[in-house]
């Protein structure tokens, strides 16, 4: 009995090693199925896809190119450290001769300590036992410092680092200060493709000027409105809208853009005629032009308009404008200078005698820059 039940025991085996394969063949396929459905869910759309894909070439760092500059033009001159004499002597070199002879040393105070102001300007005094003018050194320019601890900027010269000449920007205001390192950030991210680029951007030095936008006409130029790119780069620009031209603060001097709304004795004198005007650059190289005259307070100029007088390099991409003006203003050294609250301050009219000398004597001359005749 035993033995008839271990050899029907054997063939059941042997049957149900055969009967298994079909038995489960069905099941595999079905959890075959299941897993690819499964798997194939979890797919994201076609659209949401392609979204993805817009997404990630956006974000990429904008493709620059260096636009295409006509002769005659100031690139390679204008910079502070590339500024060139007539005798063909590099200006920064003459003056860093002129400011060795001054054998200046460090001022120390009444508490036997030197002085370094917030800019990171270290305090001079001349040699001279006669001079009691104090002195910082911006570049290698020499600026006095006035009984505040205030540095004297005027007449367009740019604050810089004692000897490299990298440029620094002060603000009194905190919320321009912090405005202006927001602006900075965003550039830098901008550039680097880290934000996408935003509708007919302009960046300057770096910075990104939220308020200012190109744009491209139909003789295919890009246009800048030079009004509020000037002011951007210099507190010290301004358009007089009674003379109706751009005064530009460069380094030492002011460059003077005519519009279409000034007096006829300007544009006498500017050479104006068939929609342009005639720029003179005053300094080496010396050449003359005819260049687009803008029609509006915004001052539009072309970006090769731009390029070829003031010197800047200017590069373009898909919905953007790059102007760096010298790389030594190419930085973000801002620097936040509360001003004495214990100033005491005057109306015009009620300054003393000693007070409207001094006020008189901080007023740019701008002669060599304003047209004669003209007021």
């Amino acid at each position: 009995m035993k033995k008839a039940l271990l050899i029907i025991g054997s063939v059941a085996a042997v049957i149900g090693l055969f009967l298994l394969p079909v038995l489960t063949k069905p099941y595999i396929i079905d959890f075959y199925n299941n897993l690819t459905q499964s798997e194939s869910s979890h797919e994201p759309p076609a659209s949401e896809s392609a979204s993805s894909s817009n997404e990630e070439e956006q974000l990429s760092a904008p493709q620059l190119t260096a636009i295409t500059v006509a002769e005659p033009n100031n690139i390679g001159y204008s910079g502070y450290m590339e500024k060139t004499l007539v005798s063909g002597q590099k200006r920064y070199s003459v003056y860093k001769q002129v400011l060795d002879s001054y054998k200046l040393t460090p001022y120390v105070g009444e508490d036997g300590k030197t002085v370094v102001l917030d800019t990171g300007h270290q305090v001079y005094k001349k040699s001279a036992p006669d001079d009691s003018q104090l002195y910082v050194v911006s570049g290698v320019e020499l600026l006095p410092v006035n009984d505040g601890w205030e540095i004297d900027t005027t007449s367009s010269v740019k604050l810089r680092k004692e000897g490299s000449g990298e440029r620094i920007r002060v603000y009194t205001n905190e919320g321009e200060y912090n405005l202006a390192c927001e602006n900075y950030e965003k550039g830098q991210a901008i550039l680097s493709g880290k934000e996408p680029v935003p509708e007919n951007c302009v960046i300057l030095n770096g910075m990104y000027l939220p308020s200012v936008q190109f744009e491209t006409r139909d003789d295919g130029r890009i246009y800048l409105p030079m009004t509020q790119i000037a002011e951007a780069y210099d507190e010290q620009s301004e358009f007089y809208s009674v003379e109706g031209w751009l005064n530009v603060a460069v380094d030492f001097k002011y460059i003077v853009i005519p519009t279409n709304l000034t007096t006829q004795s300007v544009k006498e004198y500017f050479s104006v005629q068939n929609g342009t005007w005639t720029f003179s650059n005053e300094d080496y190289p010396m050449w003359s032009d005819a260049f687009y005259l803008p029609q509006t307070a915004d001052t539009e100029m072309p970006l090769e308009d731009i390029a070829r007088i003031f010197g800047w390099e200017i590069s373009t991409g898909k919905n953007i404008v790059n102007i760096v003006t010298d790389e030594l203003d190419n930085n973000n050294n801002f620097v936040l200078h509360k001003v004495d609250s214990t100033t005491t301050y005057y109306p015009v009219n009620e300054l003393p005698e000693s007070e409207v000398t001094q006020e008189a004597s901080s007023i740019p001359d701008m002669s060599s820059s304003v047209p004669e005749g003209t007021s």
